[in-house]
């Protein structure tokens, strides 16, 4: 099967890869192989603060056309937001 999206939650920066995040941002270069990516970003997160998440989207979005990546933030943490309707709404919308 072909995985047609990924959802990230709670995204860090993988400390053990940067070498080969950098390196594919560096390129800049858009791969088509990628599948489709939501990246959910609570903006109280404790655990992998938001910035580091932030890395890891730029990465990805330099290297994928743009309707690939997709953001859904909230004011949570590091959790699915359950009890945020609207942000539960937007991950609903991109699933389907």
């Amino acid at each position: 099967n072909i995985i047609d999206g990924i959802i990230l939650n709670g995204v860090a920066w993988p400390n053990p890869y940067s070498s080969h995040l950098h390196t594919i941002a560096a390129k800049n270069v858009k791969h088509t192989f990628f599948p489709k990516i939501l990246f959910v970003i609570g903006k109280n997160d404790k655990i992998n603060p938001p910035e580091s998440a932030q890395k890891v989207l730029d990465v990805f979005t330099s290297c994928s056309d743009d309707n690939d990546v997709a953001v859904v933030g909230h004011y949570g943490g590091h959790s699915v937001p359950v009890k945020n309707n609207i942000a539960l709404e937007e991950i609903a919308s991109w699933i389907l």
